[in-house]
């Protein structure tokens, strides 16, 4: 299989009071490669969300470097990463909306789809609000949307296209166990429909066990969890 994404000996330090720094990621190393399922998990403030950041561009200060399809982002400047974020990455990222407020549902799906080549938009907008359930919705303002619409519609956003990655950070861990099955079968089926390397972040062991292989940060670095075994021991077996 092809690598999509290599992370090849990152850190990160923060700064605490008196200037006093930390290694907060050490020595961070993985391999995700075309069309996997992989799932990322660990306790809340470990770095889960940080090293997205660091993936996704939006983090500059660390060592190390990312490579994504082959280009290492850390020679890219800021306009070129967020070309090439828009061209090659559908991004749900609690630390950054990619959802306008003040506008409506149908507004923010077509921005997106305007930023995309070679589709038809009319009947790209119109599959991606039958798979997210936004047809009812879809003039209504983002700022008076529940929480779900709200992630549904991060999640169409993201999948519109679709792009190659998609990179999911928590959300689906949000939705009510009722609406969260239905949302995973669909995402799943479209990842394997079109190949697309997915990478999310949870604390849902049910999600956990449906991906491809797992990966857990823990103690400042990265760790592969064994699926198999991980499986085994959660299902009694």
């Amino acid at each position: 299989m092809a690598e999509v994404i290599i992370a090849n000996n990152i850190n990160k330090k923060i700064t605490w009071a008196q200037g006093v720094k930390w290694d907060f990621l050490k020595n961070v190393n993985f391999t995700i490669y075309k069309g996997e399922f992989i799932t990322i998990g660990g306790n809340s403030g470990g770095g889960k969300s940080t090293l997205l950041g660091i993936l996704l561009g939006y983090d500059n200060d660390w060592e190390g470097t990312v490579l994504i399809n082959g280009i290492n982002t850390k020679n890219l400047n800021k306009v070129e990463f967020e070309k090439f974020r828009s061209e090659n990455i559908g991004i749900c990222y609690k630390e950054k909306s990619t959802v306008i407020f003040m506008n409506t549902v149908k507004e923010n799906i077509y921005s997106r789809l305007n930023e995309l080549k070679n589709i038809n938009i009319k009947g790209e907008y119109k599959k991606i609000l039958n798979l997210f359930n936004l047809t009812n919705i879809q003039d209504k303002k983002v700022l008076l949307c529940s929480p779900t619409e709200f992630y549904r519609l991060m999640l169409a956003v993201a999948f519109c296209g679709p792009p190659p990655i998609i990179v999911i950070d928590e959300i689906l861990d949000y939705f009510p166990l009722y609406e969260k099955q239905e949302i995973l079968d669909t995402i799943m089926t479209l990842q394997k429909n079109y190949n697309i390397t997915l990478v999310v972040v949870t604390h849902d062991m049910e999600i956990i066990k449906k991906s491809d292989r797992a990966l857990c940060v823990k103690d400042r670095t990265v760790y592969k969890v064994d699926l198999d075994k991980f499986r085994r021991l959660t299902e009694g077996k």
